[in-house]
């Protein structure tokens, strides 16, 4: 692994976080979702 920066200049502070990787767009790409405490999904598309 290696660190290549942040993901996103978003930052979710103070919430515990669950990621997963998806594909709903099938373009061989996995993005991000994220289940956090407050009940919402976060979702980063990987462009």
């Amino acid at each position: 692994m290696k660190l290549i920066g942040d993901l996103s200049t978003f930052k979710l502070a103070g919430h515990t976080t669950n990621p997963t990787l998806v594909n709903w767009d099938h373009n061989e790409k996995p993005d991000l979702l994220l289940g956090a405490e407050d009940g919402c999904f976060y979702y980063w598309k990987n462009d």
